[in-house]
């Protein structure tokens, strides 16, 4: 690789701005690439820390488009490139390079003395002689690995592999592989494969086979062009996930009564014209007395008014439906809480700040000072989440991380 394809930070850039074209992801294109991070992603100026940032974005992708298919909506073109299955090739290639090329093989047993001794299958299966009341066995069951004379899996690896290396060599790969040249759309290894996968019970070697049939799908489909794309133009849905696996009670996140629901009632007949749902309930095993209802803003917010944006008033007033509908439980369950509402938005934070900072607090101008000391929720908080701890601790959820924000929003 050349020195201008190691230099991550140059290929780099974080997003600013939100609108119908927003990107975040891998863009490749004629041997080159640059990556979009989302709104608020501190880039590294060191390029292992570039490494491993990019990596992990190509994890946080795939595993929300695995979990929740939160980017195949649209028809257009780019969002069908988006789909392309980089994790795949990764997956394989990185195979490769801490295993090599996959051998098949088969374990096979049979008497002899060459080979590791399987000492069960030797009790069970061979008659032992007796000498001087010692029982001595002369025939051993012995473990040989026979090695598959059709190489027709390792033919269909190689060519994943240099497939890997041609598509993403500019972006991590420097060892260069054998140029396996197959017809990836001959439905002999794609049926060899599917085979294969359904046989095989060692875990890592099946996600390999799935791995290599993706690979082999993809390059049927693809066309000439030189142009992939890796990512999302949803990445507010993937937002508002990774807030919810570190602070969401899902219990009570995915429980119908705590979602607020709208009727319509016309000449007697009823019926459910919506539903809300918050984004996020937190409920801290230590201070169940206490619900705080998150709502996950994909905004660029600044510490000042004018730079950015701000959640708006049909987004206040419904954070206070949440509350006054967990409340209106309260009271039917006999239970008493004390509710509290809190945005959180991404953004970048500098060495020396909290993962997580107060930018403000909003409320509707009607109401009184007293009733705003007696209903905390109505004082919405706003709370700036740093977008890169969170993507690389998003399957991560401890009491610890719970109260930081917890206190965070009583203190407001």
């Amino acid at each position: 690789m050349s020195k201008e394809q190691n230099s991550y930070s140059e290929k780099c850039f974080s997003e600013e701005v939100i609108d119908e074209n927003c990107f975040v992801g891998i863009h490749f294109k004629d041997g080159n690439f640059d990556i979009k991070y989302p709104l608020g992603y501190r880039i590294s100026e060191d390029e292992k820390e570039n490494k491993k940032d990019i990596i992990n974005l190509i994890k946080v992708l795939h595993h929300y488009r695995k979990k929740d298919k939160t980017n195949s909506h649209s028809k257009n073109k780019l969002d069908k490139d988006v789909d392309f299955p980089l994790y795949a090739y990764l997956f394989v290639y990185n195979w490769y390079l801490k295993n090599g090329y996959y051998v098949p093989k088969e374990t096979i047993y049979t008497k002899g003395t060459n080979g590791k001794i399987n000492w069960n299958r030797t009790i069970k299966m061979t008659k032992p002689s007796i000498n001087n009341n010692n029982v001595i066995y002369l025939d051993f069951i012995v473990r040989k690995t026979n090695y598959n004379e059709n190489e027709l899996i390792s033919v269909i690896n190689r060519f994943c592999v240099y497939k890997s290396y041609e598509k993403f060599g500019c972006l991590f790969f420097k060892k260069k592989p054998k140029n396996e040249k197959i017809k990836p759309n001959n439905y002999l290894y794609i049926s060899t494969l599917t085979k294969k996968i359904a046989q095989t019970f060692n875990d890592e070697e099946r996600e390999l086979f799935i791995n290599m049939k993706k690979i082999l799908e993809s390059e049927c489909n693809s066309s000439n062009e030189k142009e992939y794309y890796f990512g999302t133009r949803n990445f507010n849905l993937i937002w508002e996930k990774m807030i919810d696996d570190v602070y969401g009670n899902n219990s009570v996140n995915k429980s119908p009564q705590s979602h607020p629901h709208i009727y319509w009632d016309i000449n007697n007949l009823n019926r459910k014209n919506l539903t809300l749902r918050p984004d996020t309930i937190m409920i801290h095993p230590a201070i169940q007395d206490k619900i705080f209802v998150l709502d996950a803003k994909y905004y660029k917010a600044g510490a000042d008014l004018k730079d950015g944006n701000m959640p708006g008033g049909e987004s206040i007033l419904k954070q206070i439906v949440y509350a006054q509908k967990l409340e209106h439980l309260d009271k039917q369950n006999n239970t008493s809480h004390k509710i509290y509402n809190a945005f959180l938005l991404p953004y970048g934070k500098t060495e020396n700040e909290n993962n997580l900072v107060p930018l403000g607090k909003t409320t509707e101008d009607w109401y009184d000072e007293e009733i705003l000391k007696q209903n905390e929720y109505l004082q919405i908080r706003a709370i700036r989440l740093d977008t890169k701890s969170l993507m690389f601790n998003h399957s991560v959820a401890n009491d610890e991380t719970l109260s930081f924000l917890a206190e965070l929003i009583k203190t407001m």
